[in-house]
């Protein structure tokens, strides 16, 4: 492995992390090796590429390098409904394994303004809620090497829809979420990643999927990487 990163899989410590703007840390550590594929996309529809990974149905079964394995699993949820507006949602859910021990399974609902990709609510099963402040489309050609603004959110505790972060509710807020999302070179492979930062938990999470061609047509291989402020987790079928 070159470019001064740690091999995949293993867990390494930094300092710290910049509080979702620009590239997440871990991913910006792992962008910019020499490519693996004889010619990667010099551009990407990276509209299609994040609608085809948050709307079309597909499972990731990923490794460590040790004991963990996590399953990431994307399916179209029901349309739910919020002040006579119908959106449209999606479910992530990944499961976490350790020497085939369950340890977590965490599933996230993400609400869409329908038929576009302009992110509106997250409901989390583990922590609590996400309510956009602002929503930006993505673009339909992006450069490799680019990163774009992809959602702001205010984080809740304690949430279950977006009545209960109105004042009255019974979330509070703790934080913000910021997202990106990124087209670039990882362990020289072209992907596309949605990347966050939370503030209240100084944590910061990456989904990267394999990019094949220029019209955001999505691969089999796939990166998530987990981190706080003191841990980098990564998971890769690679």
């Amino acid at each position: 492995m070159h470019c001064g990163i740690p091999p995949r899989g293993i867990k390494v410590h930094v300092r710290t992390f910049s509080a979702w703007v620009g590239l997440v840390a871990v991913v910006s550590t792992l962008a910019g090796c020499g490519s693996d594929t004889d010619s990667p996309p010099g551009t990407t529809n990276l509209n299609a590429a994040v609608t085809a990974l948050l709307r079309q149905p597909r499972s990731y079964t990923l490794y460590d390098g040790g004991y963990q394995s996590a399953i990431l699993s994307i399916s179209q949820g029901a349309t739910a409904s919020y002040k006579g507006v119908n959106y449209d949602t999606t479910q992530l859910t990944t499961t976490i394994r350790s020497g085939g021990v369950l340890i977590s399974t965490d599933v996230q609902t993400v609400w869409f303004q329908s038929g576009t990709m302009l992110e509106f609510f997250i409901q989390n099963s583990s922590n609590g809620c996400d309510l956009a402040t602002s929503a930006t489309a993505l673009p339909s050609s992006a450069a490799l090497g680019s990163n774009f603004p992809f959602s702001r959110l205010n984080f809740y505790s304690t949430c279950s829809s977006p009545a209960n972060t109105e004042t009255g509710g019974t979330g509070k807020l703790q934080g913000t979420v910021t997202q990106t999302v990124s087209y670039s070179l990882i362990y020289g492979i072209p992907m596309v990643c949605i990347n966050s930062v939370n503030s209240f938990y100084r944590s910061t999470e990456a989904t990267c999927i394999e990019i094949t061609d220029a019209n955001g047509t999505l691969g089999p291989r796939a990166l998530v990487s987990l981190a706080t402020s003191t841990v980098v987790r990564q998971y890769t079928n690679f």
